[in-house]
């Protein structure tokens, strides 16, 4: 197994989570740290960043809620897409309980 991947696999996010919170520090992963470094380009920006009330999830997930960027990942989509018309399905994948309130680390966790 790739050893970057590998890496990644071991992420234990409840103790990320926790220890960003008691750091008061948000997630940074160092895998796309790397990225960015090697993409000079790239502007990253977090949620809170681009509006006043981000939202994980909204009340209700439509497929036309989701749209394809500049990234060329629409494999991406289209399986986000597909889980969006599966509630239960993709509430196993991403965990509907993450959000951006007081607890915001950072870091969200998908199955």
């Amino acid at each position: 197994m790739d050893s970057k991947i590998y890496k990644w696999l071991k992420q234990d996010y409840d103790k990320i989570k926790a220890e960003c919170l008691k750091n008061k520090k948000l997630f940074v992963d160092p895998e796309f740290t790397n990225f960015i470094e090697e993409n000079p380009d790239c502007e990253v920006k977090r949620p809170t960043e681009l509006c006043q009330t981000p939202h994980f999830f909204r009340q209700h997930i439509s497929r036309l809620d989701i749209q394809q960027g500049e990234l060329g990942d629409c494999w991406m989509v289209s399986a986000i897409i597909t889980l969006s018309q599966h509630p239960k399905l993709l509430e196993r994948v991403v965990p509907i309980d993450q959000h951006y309130s007081e607890d915001y680390a950072g870091i969200f966790r998908f199955r």
